[in-house]
């Protein structure tokens, strides 16, 4: 049934906020009472649980005290219907159908930048953003796992003691410092930079993947490896330029002017014309897409690629960290766009990253870029590649929670070694530092007090002991 003014239905009491209301109404039974004869008087967007979601604005007839409750409309079923539906609950869906190909080739051979439809307005943009349901990483909200109250009774903390024995030391892990498996840094210090970026670049992709792929895409001459350098180099130079709207301007005729177009001409380097017909032909995936619906298609080859290089070419360190990084976007029509408001470049794509945390060389070793609402399902609705860290941990029997997955999957090439990983108070959930533990890795996250402790941490009674 459709919900509308005036509509009623139920829900189980524990979904509707204010929470403390519902809590003080029904103390010994919030958990499991199921109430009825709740009337809609309104629909909007509402933060629960970490993310703004759409909900239903009701009136509950047990309290009569004018209060407003909220609740997430999937929660609520609508048992009476309004003589008036609501305007987006009408709508039918039309089918989503995957782009062909073609429908891209104007964007890929486009010589102007995107034009932006986000703006440096940020506190007013991010909350357009939550209205149009963008998801927003706010790092001033707990983690889904943290978002509901404590139990009341008081977190058993056993003994405090003064630890003598350092689990690692007692297990033989030793401090060693990340290394690339077939260079010393003696070596790596005495190479040029060209050298430097191929050892970090996953290079047998790009001849194995992009060159043939992009070959059977191309006008004109087959696409080299090193002509690609040249191409990959273009690009990085004029990304290093601001205010040069038309790429046309980098081949320009004219005299460089201080006034007017690009500061340097790439004539020498690569033709205009040949500039353009590899950034129409350009492929990153040999794969064809898929049955369904998977807006990430032609990048997720691209980060394996990158993921495997690493795994297969460099150690990393004793001691990581585990953060996110932005992919600065400013059309909030890109797949996995997301708003995270305490980044330097807060819209965009937000990639969770790893990397060496010791002795001054921040490599980078994994990523995983966070798909949010575009995670891909398969015809059955079910998620079309799912994580082995889903589900329930076989040996444990402990359930594994979204961001437990997340931890899991960004530190599996350090499972079972005994090495650190150090986290943000996102990552403070103590599932996922027990399933870490269980995996081999030593995690330790920086505990944030929100609206209360994260679960399973007995802050105010480490707060008593540090205070005396």
């Amino acid at each position: 049934m459709k919900g509308g003014i005036g509509a009623t239905g139920s829900a189980k009491a524990r979904f509707f906020h204010p929470s403390q209301k519902i809590r003080d109404h029904w103390p010994n039974e919030y958990q499991t009472k199921r109430l009825t004869g709740v009337l809609i008087v309104g629909k909007g967007t509402h933060r629960v649980n970490r993310r703004d979601q759409l909900c239903y604005r009701c009136r509950i007839q047990e309290i009569d005290d004018n209060t407003v409750f909220h609740v997430i409309c999937s929660n609520f079923k609508v048992k009476t219907c309004a003589l008036i539906a609501f305007e987006d609950e009408l709508v039918v869906a039309a089918p989503v159908v995957v782009p062909a190909r073609q429908d891209v080739t104007n964007q890929r051979s486009s010589v102007d930048d995107v034009s932006p439809n986000v703006h440096s307005d940020l506190v007013n943009e991010i909350d357009e953003l939550r209205q149009q349901g963008i998801e927003v990483d706010d790092d001033n909200e707990p983690a889904p796992e943290n978002a509901e109250p404590p139990p009341q009774a008081t977190i058993p903390v056993g003994e405090w003691i003064t630890p003598t024995i350092c689990p690692r030391r007692e297990a033989n892990c030793s401090n060693r410092k990340g290394s690339w498996k077939r260079f010393a840094w003696t070596v790596v210090r005495e190479m040029n930079e060209l050298a430097q970026f191929r050892m970090c670049f996953p290079e047998q992709w790009v001849k194995d993947v992009v060159i043939p792929a992009t070959n059977k895409e191309i006008n004109g001459d087959p696409l080299t490896l090193s002509e690609f350098y040249i191409y990959l180099g273009c690009h990085f130079f004029m990304a290093c330029f601001e205010g040069i709207s038309d790429r046309r301007l980098w081949w320009s005729s004219k005299p460089i002017s201080m006034r007017d177009g690009a500061p340097f001409c790439l004539n020498e380097f690569i033709s205009l014309r040949r500039y353009n017909d590899l950034t129409s032909a350009i492929r990153y995936t040999d794969k064809p897409p898929p049955d369904f619906v998977d807006r990430f298609h032609d990048v997720c080859q691209m980060i394996d690629a990158f993921n495997q290089h690493y795994a297969e070419e460099y150690i990393p360190s004793w001691l990581n960290c585990l953060d996110e990084s932005m992919n600065s976007w400013l059309d909030k029509f890109c797949p996995g766009f997301m708003s995270v408001p305490r980044k330097p470049h807060p819209l965009g794509n937000e990639y969770h990253s790893i990397a060496d945390g010791d002795d001054g060389k921040p490599v980078m070793w994994r990523i995983k870029l966070q798909e949010g609402k575009d995670r891909p399902k398969d015809a059955t609705g079910k998620w079309a590649f799912p994580s082995k860290f889903e589900g329930t941990n076989a040996a444990s029997g402990r359930k594994f929670s979204k961001t437990a997955t997340l931890m899991c999957e960004m530190t599996e090439p350090i499972h079972g070694t005994g090495k650190i990983v150090s986290m943000d108070s996102g990552f403070c959930v103590t599932a996922g530092i027990l399933h870490l533990h269980e995996l081999g890795v030593y995690g330790q996250a920086l505990v944030k007090k929100h609206k209360y402790w994260p679960k399973d941490v007995p802050g105010d009674q480490i707060d008593r002991y540090f205070d005396g």
